[in-house]
């Protein structure tokens, strides 16, 4: 019914343009193909991997170890060998008179069997591994080719128990590839010169980053390194105990063995399995029994055991970093309470810990994603080697592993249960990589959903497995369901503006206390039930905190206009008119039309002074109105205060993305249809309220669940801070902006010097027109504040943005002029407005810029970025600087920038908030491990999020 109602909403906008549905969704469609061949892609490569390793074993298990009832060479004791055999010089003394089990040299225990592998088959899907691999990495062949090896090789794979599991995964990358056929991606085709060498140059990139775990090796601090020790050296003091731990054990089961130490008698008194529970001394004569005829565990398993329970303190610890409760908790309560009232009180806890954020000395406050991605790359390390351990050892000791390992796990599931893991785990990180993410964020989100099963099915592997992951698995729990009550408080939308390709939408919660941890540079997550019930999204806030609790803007609430005080004279002035200044800078003239309209003096009569009446005026209204016409003027009932959150969304393309329904949902809701949406509903007294809550299905427009903990957050720590943001990673941006340059300057709150760096691609520059807009209106409201001294000189701003693969530059003669409002290819502003405001104390400064003027310099940016040492010497003659903006054409040279606010510091901290593209993100790792100098006192300490 949904995909209905959107469909025909979708054909009848189509066919306003002339066009027809077909004309765009073939692109939709053969985009979300390319989509999903990522995530094949992805999934080929593992598939062909563990072709190629489970081949190999499926060649090994045609011919298993055998006992021989020898351990290390060595015959064991006579008294375990059966009468009338013999091994090497030693004759059998074993009777079933004598004991329970004996051991056969010539039975079928001690000779080499089939263990589940294949010849044939084995050879088959190690060559089929192999080649796949090959066309994988180097993109060769099509999809078509790809998608039916995989097919091919993994149904062949099905054909043993050794690689059966590889063929599963082989079967699900070949379908992937088949359902991706129509679409021939351009990374199919072989690569240019120059693309192999970009593509060379970002798979090196890649590879590091890999290692790296998103970013958490970079750049290496003191806190950072101590604490990777502390974790690493956790994982191998366990790895190391256990290892040593059953070395013992097998070595002990030999030296039984060799002096006929094996417990066999009085096994009758063990209790019947068929009235009483298994007891650990019935286990422990069955087990006895086995190891005597079919010998020991071999040396592998101490290392798959090692790894084992070494991957139980690695599960514990994945879920904690993305418990947002955890993180909420450590970054509020103990980053920012605690420890600055530790500071504040104790003089020798301020010179240990000198850093203003605790985030300095516990990294993973702020990269808890990172360290969730370091510690799922150890888990699949540490997964790698328990799996060939156990194949290994299942290779050489067959007969004792299957009873021994029997006992394992609840009712001797351990084998199925770690085919369902290893299931799991192919899911999660074939769609856990970037590109994937990035390409379609929804196969990320539903595939990550795989640890449900692979969480599960780990309490069936190994009994002990509940001791180490039962607590941070119930905070989870407690998280998932703190998410659903967050979720379920009431939220208002009340505008919705689209700038392709982005969306912003304007919301506020019903009760604001809702809200009370709302800061700068956090996060929330979105959830629309008409979309999907169950599907949340992060989204970075891009408004501030004062935008919700102390925003003085007024809207109307039929129109969502914004409107301003239509201020009333004293009687004996009417019919003057009063003289104000626009938002130019000239007189602007309010009507004496307005004046008598917003009179309550005159409306009855006059003669004697009354209350002032406060009315409201839409700035939209002409301000040249006739004498006679009266404007239209607003009840301070029929206006309300725009107090928001806002979020901007980047629409995927497509009709099956999150993004995109989500956005055609809020068009079918919207009032008019034309950009922005305004909403409003009723009350029980059908009055017109601002923002709206519920759908025509009853169900609430919008969830919210947050606001969350962001490394963004930590800027207000630090006196001097770099704000960096890249792409659409400049969202954390735009809150911390409009939070400082608008609210808290005018509160002497720190920081007190701001560098922010924007770098943005020439062909996205029209997508983030919002952005230009609001950089004009902020530098505008700074100079307006700083003329009237509401903002202290101290405070300081400077504002970069770096316009990457933009054209070369024009000539002054060619070069664009400002856009005007007519333009269909400028940016489409609002038309200048003059607006009555009622008389001002101090002279309004006029705008230094206008939107329109920056914009136009970022679409033809003319001076290069590796001048800008030259072009900042002499800041009263650069013709890129807008007040505290500059606009450069290249990418930013992050060497000159540091180096220039080292020099210029005037704090020993330095913090650097990032979010955006990870390659940026390394190259300010680089340069804040380099620019950090205990010398200098000077120390630069990076908050990057992804």
């Amino acid at each position: 019914k949904t995909k209905n109602v959107l469909s025909s909403q979708r054909r009848s906008k189509l066919s306003l343009y002339g066009m027809k549905a077909k004309d765009v969704e073939a692109p939709a469609v053969r985009r979300k193909k390319a989509e999903f061949g990522v995530w094949a892609h992805n999934m080929g490569l593992l598939a062909a991997c563990s072709l190629i390793v489970l081949g190999i074993f499926g060649i090994l298990w045609r011919d298993s170890g055998s006992f021989d009832c020898k351990v290390g060479g060595r015959p064991i004791a006579a008294e375990l060998i059966r009468a009338g055999r013999g091994v090497g010089h030693v004759e059998g003394l074993c009777t079933a008179a004598t004991r329970k089990a004996c051991c056969d040299p010539d039975g079928r225990s001690s000779k080499t069997r089939n263990v589940g592998g294949g010849l044939w088959i084995g050879l088959a899907a190690a060559a089929g591994g192999c080649l796949l691999l090959f066309l994988e990495t180097f993109r060769l062949g099509g999809v078509l080719v790809r998608g039916l090896l995989a097919l091919a090789v993994g149904v062949v794979a099905l054909g043993t128990y050794a690689t059966c599991l590889a063929g599963v995964f082989a079967v699900a990358a070949g379908l992937a590839w088949v359902y991706a056929k129509a679409y021939r991606r351009e990374d199919d085709l072989p690569p240019s010169k120059k693309k192999k060498k970009l593509e060379k140059k970002d798979r090196g990139a890649n590879f590091a980053g890999g290692f790296a775990a998103g970013g958490f090796f970079v750049g290496l601090d003191g806190p950072t390194v101590a604490w990777l020790a502390i974790y690493f050296g956790a994982n191998a003091a366990l790895f190391a105990h256990t290892l040593a731990t059953w070395i013992v054990a097998v070595q002990k089961m030999e030296d039984d063995l060799e002096k006929d130490d094996v417990r066999l008698d009085d096994c009758d008194e063990c209790p019947d399995p068929r009235f009483k529970p298994y007891t650990r001394w019935r286990d422990e004569c069955q087990l006895n029994e086995a190891l005597v005829r079919q010998g020991p565990l071999s040396y592998w398993a101490p290392i798959a055991k090692a790894a084992g329970v070494t991957l139980n303190l690695n599960c514990a610890l994945l879920v904690l970093p993305v418990t947002k409760n955890v993180v909420v908790f450590l970054n509020d309560t103990l980053a920012s309470g605690y420890y600055r009232e530790a500071k504040r009180r104790s003089a020798w806890f301020d010179r240990v810990f000198r850093s203003p954020s605790l985030a300095s000395y516990l990294p993973f406050l702020t990269k808890h994603v990172d360290v969730h991605v370091l510690i799922a790359k150890t888990t699949a390390g540490l997964t790698v080697v328990h799996v060939l351990g156990h194949f290994f050892n299942y290779w050489q000791a067959p007969g004792f592993t299957q009873v021994r390992f029997a006992k394992w796990g609840w009712f001797g599931t351990t084998f199925l249960t770690g085919a369902v893991a290893l299931a799991a785990m192919f899911v999660i990180f074939s769609a856990a990589a970037e590109p994937v993410r990035r390409a379609n964020f929804e196969i990320f989100w539903v595939c990550h959903h795989a640890f449900v099963p692979f969480f599960l099915v780990l309490f069936l592997h190994g009994p002990t497995f509940f001791y180490w992951c039962c607590v941070p698995l119930l905070l989870y729990a407690y998280e998932r369901y703190s998410r659903v009550v967050r979720g379920n408080k009431a939220m208002l939308i009340s505008r919705v503006e689209w700038i392709p390709p982005v969306l912003a939408v304007h919301f506020r919660p019903v009760d604001k206390h809702d809200f009370l941890s709302l800061r700068e540079g956090t996060y929330v997550s979105l959830n629309c039930p008409f979309v999907s019930k169950h599907e949340w999204h992060p989204f970075t806030v891009s408004s501030a905190r004062g935008d919700l609790f102390e925003n003085a803007t007024r809207v109307a609430v039929d129109s969502g206009e914004e409107v301003v005080p239509a201020f009333a004279l004293d009687p004996g002035e009417e019919g003057k008119g009063e003289e104000g200044k626009g938002e130019d800078g000239g007189e602007e003239v309010v009507p004496a039309a307005v004046v008598a309209a917003s009179s309550p003096s005159r409306a009855r009569g006059g003669g004697h002074k009354k209350k002032r009446r406060i009315r409201y005026c839409p700035v939209s209204s002409d301000a040249s109105a006739k004498e006679e016409e009266s404007p239209v003027l607003l009840e301070a009932g029929e206006t309300a205060y725009h107090d928001y959150v806002s979020v901007h969304v980047k629409v995927q393309e497509g009709d099956e993305t999150w993004t995109s329904k989500f956005k055609d949902y809020l068009e079918m809701l919207a009032p008019r249809r034309e950009y922005p949406f305004h909403f409003t509903r009723r009350d029980d007294r059908g009055d017109l309220l601002l923002g709206r809550r519920l759908g025509p299905d009853s169900k609430p427009i919008l969830r919210v669940d947050g606001p969350h903990a962001a490394p963004a957050m930590h800027y207000a720590h630090y006196g001097t801070v770099m704000v960096c943001g890249a792409g659409i990673g400049m969202t954390p941006c735009a809150s911390i902006l409009t939070g400082l340059l608008k609210y808290r300057w005018r509160k002497n709150f720190k920081p007190e010097i701001v560098h922010f760096c924007w770098v943005v691609a020439h062909p996205d520059v029209k997508a983030f027109e919002w952005f230009v807009r609001l950089i004009a209106d902020l530098e505008y409201h700074l100079l307006k504040d700083r003329t009237s001294g509401a903002v202290a000189n101290r405070n300081y701003v400077e504002i970069h943005v770096f316009v990457t693969r933009a054209p070369p530059p024009p000539d002054d003669d060619d070069r664009p002029k400002p856009p005007s409002t007519d333009d269909d290819v400028a940016m489409k502003s609002k038309p200048r407005r003059r607006i009555r405001r009622p008389p001002e104390t101090t002279t309004t400064p006029p705008p230094v810029f206008t939107a329109e003027q920056l914009f136009a310099e970022m679409l033809a940016p003319a001076t290069p970025a590796k001048r800008m040492g030259d072009a900042m010497s002499q800041p009263k003659d650069a013709p890129n600087r807008f007040q505290d903006a500059w606009v450069w054409n290249g990418r930013p040279d992050w060497h000159h920038i540091f180096t220039t606010v080292k020099a210029q510091r005037q704090h020993r901290d330095v913090g650097v908030c990032f979010c955006g593209t990870p390659l940026v993100g390394h190259d300010l790792a680089r340069m804040c491990s380099k620019f950090s100098s205990e010398k200098d006192d000077c120390v630069f300490t990076l908050h990057k999020e992804k």
